[in-house]
């Protein structure tokens, strides 16, 4: 169940933008609430992976990022699957995987040592061919690796590569393994 509770039916949360000295003190206080999604292919038992360019999550990752305020969990998956690949989903396409926990040892943005604290609603996207063409032709270049493209991963290839424990445990998930 995806569902937004209200103290009052028109309630409406205004986005704000912080400098980097007041992001850097909630991110060194709180924990950012995301939701990622893993695209796959069941009859290829494959999941594609893009590579992100940028700390925490460099190297192959899924597609997502940080939930808005009064943002439900699959709207967020789709701005940012609409952002970082073009592609436009309905929501009801979005499966339900688990919610991860990532705790970083380094950030971005702002740059610091001092580490991150993400909770990731994640989710599972099954994609056609067409779907795949279109995200890898599509992928921000701000933050990934556009020559790589969307790769795919079997379960025996992400053990090849080395990948973080979390993606091998979404492709069982998916697949039942």
């Amino acid at each position: 169940m995806n569902k937004i509770y209200k103290d009052a039916k028109d309630t409406k949360l205004e986005a704000t933008f912080m400098s980097d000295e007041a992001l850097c003190e909630f991110l060194d206080a709180r924990v950012v609430v995301c939701s990622d999604v893993m695209l796959y292919n069941r009859k290829k038992e494959s999941v594609y992976l893009a590579t992100r360019k940028h700390k925490p999550a460099e190297g192959p990752w899924v597609i997502g990022g940080q939930t808005k305020r009064g943002e439900k969990a699959k709207d967020t998956a789709c701005r940012r699957l609409k952002a970082e690949t073009s592609i436009d989903i309905d929501p009801q396409r979005l499966e339900y995987l688990t919610t991860a926990e990532y705790i970083w040892s380094y950030r971005a943005e702002p740059e610091s040592t001092n580490g991150r604290h993400d909770l990731a609603r994640t989710f599972a996207l099954e994609i056609t061919d067409e779907e795949r063409g279109i995200i890898a032709q599509n992928l921000d270049q701000k933050e990934y690796e556009v020559k790589d493209g969307l790769k795919a991963y079997t379960h025996d290839d992400l053990i090849a590569a080395n990948v973080r424990s979390c993606l091998i445990d979404y492709y069982n998930l998916i697949f039942q393994k």
